[in-house]
């Protein structure tokens, strides 16, 4: 379980080991502002501007993440906000001020 702050960049640490080039450790390099923060199973970044958070979204895309920029959703992360998820998010729960992966 994480803490809620205005952006959070979420995704499962296990598609992170298979799929991101360099793993987690590679990941919470790329983080511009050192957020990262982790639970068992998923691994987060937090901003509090939209745009850095952007800023990171495009640079985890180069890395080979999915992200639709023209209908603003991924397959492999996702963002949680003061106002909800930016897009439909079935793998994580949250109570306002936490989340996590559902089932865990």
């Amino acid at each position: 379980m994480v803490h809620i702050e205005f952006y959070v960049f979420i995704i499962p640490k296990m598609l992170l080991a298979m799929k991101y080039p360099g793993g987690i450790e590679q990941f919470k390099q790329d983080i511009p502002n050192h957020t990262y923060q982790e639970d068992d199973q998923i691994a987060t970044a937090r901003f509090l501007r939209s745009q850095d958070l952007f800023h990171f979204i495009n640079t985890v895309e180069e890395k080979g993440l999915h992200f639709d920029d023209q209908d603003i959703y991924s397959e492999d992360f996702a963002v949680y906000s003061f106002i909800g998820f930016l897009w439909e998010c079935n793998w994580l729960q949250t109570n306002l001020y936490q989340i996590w992966l559902k089932g865990s």
